[in-house]
C-alpha cells in the first residue's frame, strides 16, 4: 500500500486518504485497519485509531498491531 509509505515519510493524511479509499474499494483487512488507527495515531485522532484497532482484533485476533493501536 502506498498509505504505508506515505505514514513513514510523515504524510499522515495522505496516508488517511488512501486507506479510507481502500476500504471504499472493498479491503476489510485487518491489516488495513491496523496501518489506518496508526495513521491515525499520527493525526492525534486517538477515538478513530481505537475503532480501528478493535476492529482489526474482531477480524484477526493475531494481529499484534491491532492490540498496539488499541
Amino acid at each position: 500500500l502506498r498509505a504505508f509509505c506515505y505514514r513513514h515519510m510523515g504524510k499522515f493524511t495522505e496516508a488517511l486518504q488512501d486507506c479510507n479509499k481502500a476500504e471504499e474499494l472493498g479491503d476489510k483487512s485487518s491489516s488495513l485497519l491496523s496501518l489506518r488507527g496508526l495513521v491515525r495515531l499520527g493525526l492525534k485522532e486517538y477515538a478513530g485509531a481505537l475503532r480501528d484497532g478493535c476492529r482489526a482484533i474482531e477480524i484477526n485476533s493475531e494481529d499484534a498491531t491491532g492490540y498496539y493501536v488499541k
